[in-house]
């Protein structure tokens, strides 16, 4: 198998996996998902780092009885910055969305060469040129939601809400 084709194989394993906010083994958030496939690209060579940027719920289209239990009405958002050696530059690169959630939000595609699309529209986003501030996926902790949190819950609710709506 050549790089671009096991690039994008691990893209779409991760990408795949439904995402939802949990508690720390269970987490599949966005965090989460750039950590692993972030991990899994410095595995096969990739220099890959974590990405930051801030969103705003209301956004990405969360219904207003759910944005009412959001603690922060905007929150960071993860995705990776990889080097592709054939081309020498960084691209971003956003597993968040699993497919199931595509008749609502931007599930991103991958070529294993480009830029996919973000999964949020950000307000605020900074490309950390100095290796020095840089997050490695390495060391990056996976977070640790309360799923019995309000908003959470509701929020989960929700995206599982748009998978039903698909099948």
């Amino acid at each position: 198998m050549n790089q671009v084709s096991l690039r994008k194989q691990l893209f779409y394993a991760v990408r795949d996996i439904p995402y939802q906010i949990a508690a720390k083994e269970r987490d599949t958030c966005c965090r989460s998902k750039a950590k692993i496939l972030g991990d899994m690209f410095m595995r096969i060579g990739l220099k890959a780092y974590i990405a930051t940027g801030k969103f705003f719920w209301r956004d990405i289209g969360v219904p207003e009885n759910i944005l009412k239990l959001a603690p922060t009405p905007s929150v960071d958002h993860f995705f990776l910055r990889v080097y592709i050696p054939e081309s020498r530059t960084w691209i971003s690169v956003d597993p968040t969305w699993d497919p199931g959630l595509c008749d609502a939000l931007p599930v991103a595609e991958w070529d294993g060469r480009t830029s996919t699309v973000l999964a949020v529209p950000l307000k605020k986003f900074t490309i950390r040129k100095n290796k020095k501030t840089r997050i490695n996926p390495l060391n990056f902790p996976f977070p640790d939601f309360d799923p019995a949190d309000t908003f959470t819950k509701a929020l989960n609710d929700w995206y599982s809400s748009l998978r039903k709506e698909r099948i």
